[in-house]
């Protein structure tokens, strides 16, 4: 998982834009098409939302459109992608969470290693 790095000034708007651009990102990089997302979405949030919702989620010309946060996990579930909530979560629970992550990963690596040792040395 990329880390997203963001110097945001949330008078500016960047946050929107930045959120805008993720969005389509996430819809472009996934083979799902906006209406398959919002269907699969309006099934998990028990509403209904459209593919023209999410357009207008996504274009930066219209900023009165903003997407809801009650709706975050649902789209990162129907799209398999966590990138969304590594946004918002804010940079100091994104330090945690790659922090974590790399924590798992060396204690993973560390059992295959101890696996690999052992095995080599039960050859013997």
């Amino acid at each position: 998982m990329p880390v997203i790095q963001l110097n945001i000034d949330s008078s500016s708007g960047s946050l929107d834009s930045a959120i805008r651009a993720l969005l389509t990102e996430i819809i472009r990089d996934s083979p799902k098409k906006r209406a398959q997302i919002a269907e699969e979405m309006s099934l998990l949030l028990q509403l209904r939302i459209s593919s023209h919702m999410i357009d207008c989620f996504t274009s930066s010309c219209k900023g009165q459109h903003r997407f809801p946060a009650a709706w975050i996990e649902a789209f990162c579930t129907v799209t398999n992608d966590s990138r969304l909530q590594r946004l918002v979560m804010g940079a100091q629970f994104r330090k945690l969470v790659d922090y974590s992550e790399r924590e798992l990963k060396a204690a993973k690596e560390e059992r295959e290693r101890s696996a690999l040792r052992e095995e080599l040395l039960a050859s013997k």
